[in-house]
């Protein structure tokens, strides 16, 4: 059941963060495990004591060479933990590395969860049922708002669609046409990836303005009447910006598919 969860976590993780990345790792028996493979990693049991400080030096000595936003998702169902040294230390990298981190913990809460989570600005939960532990993956999914004043810049790269036979660098499969690597030129048959051979980010500009727009969400409408700018119809809110009318469907389909406003200049 919980496997179902992280596996539609991970599919909504990449559709709603085109230009984020996604490592998934796992503790057993107090040894943190890097895995490449999703479905391997869905496919592993829970073995041995549960060190949630071991996991946590591992994340961190992985996230700390990277300068974008950065947060941690522990998800554990174990309520002892074998950590024989004081969380201080890593604490005080956290929040040095602006880390996040938080914590789902499947069988209940505990103090320490508590104060790591409440230490570096993350959350604490304790799901109640699978919907509800659905409903919380869901809300990881979705990136929240920027509130950082700190402006880091990532390279990245805009592929052109090329319409030919190749064997594309990403999955290794012929393909009938696919996009080339601005960088190195590498056949790939996807965007948004991490070019196979350059390492750098490949996106398409809706990618762009999918990440943008939930960094800076679009404010919602007020009420406002008249006739619906896209279909006609009678509408019943108005853009505070380009004060155009809007009817229900298409106000609900602007915020929660576009965010972003058809008739702005911005």
């Amino acid at each position: 059941m919980l496997t179902n969860s992280l596996s539609n976590f991970v599919y909504k993780f990449y559709d709603e963060n085109p230009i984020s990345g996604l490592s998934l790792s796992i503790v057993n028996d107090k040894i943190l495990k890097t895995c490449t493979n999703t479905e391997n990693l869905l496919n592993q049991k829970g073995e041995g004591y549960f060190s949630l400080l071991n996991g946590l030096i591992g994340s961190v000595e992985y996230l700390s060479k990277f300068n974008f936003c950065k947060e941690i998702l522990v998800i554990t169902p174990s309520l002892v933990l074998k950590d024989s040294e004081s969380y201080t230390e890593i604490l005080k990298i956290l929040k040095s590395n602006n880390i996040k981190v938080n914590i789902i913990s499947l069988c209940g809460e505990l103090m320490i969860f508590k104060i790591i989570t409440e230490s570096t600005g993350g959350s604490l939960y304790v799901p109640l049922d699978l919907d509800h532990f659905n409903n919380i993956l869901g809300n990881f999914a979705i990136p929240g708002e920027l509130k950082s004043s700190t402006i880091n810049l990532i390279k990245l790269g805009f592929p052109k669609v090329i319409y030919e036979n190749g064997i594309c660098a990403c999955h290794l499969k012929m393909n009938k046409c696919g996009y080339e690597c601005p960088f190195c030129k590498t056949y790939i048959c996807t965007v948004p990836i991490g070019c196979p051979i350059c390492e750098n980010q490949l996106v398409s500009s809706l990618n762009i303005s999918k990440s943008f727009h939930h960094m800076y969400p679009l404010k919602p409408y007020i009420d406002g009447e008249g006739v619906c700018f896209c279909c006609g119809n009678k509408g019943n809110s108005r853009c505070e910006k380009c004060m155009n009318i809007y009817c229900n469907d298409c106000n609900c389909f602007v915020h929660e598919n576009l965010n972003f406003c058809l008739t702005c200049d911005n």
